[in-house]
């Protein structure tokens, strides 16, 4: 059998993620423990209403980031 390809629980990710996990590597790394301890608190303890919120935090936390912060992050070549 192939690997299953499973999507990152935050909304806007669009990386795969194992199935033993809830967040892909790099939502893992770049979200404040805060947001990424409530994610998968509340998934582990079967609240799934407060985990969608979690993650909708997630993806609202990726959007209101400084775009110029990630294009630097992301392809330092551009802005040399």
């Amino acid at each position: 059998m192939g690997k299953r390809r499973l999507p990152c629980d935050v909304p806007t990710c669009t990386h795969e993620r194992y199935r033993w996990q809830r967040l892909c590597d790099s939502c893992f790394r770049q979200l404040p423990h805060r947001i990424r301890t409530a994610i998968l608190d509340h998934w582990r303890f079967g609240n799934r209403k407060l985990h969608r919120q979690a993650c909708r935090d997630a993806a609202r936390y990726f959007a209101t980031r400084t775009s110029a912060n990630d294009d630097f992050d992301q392809d330092p070549g551009v802005n040399d």
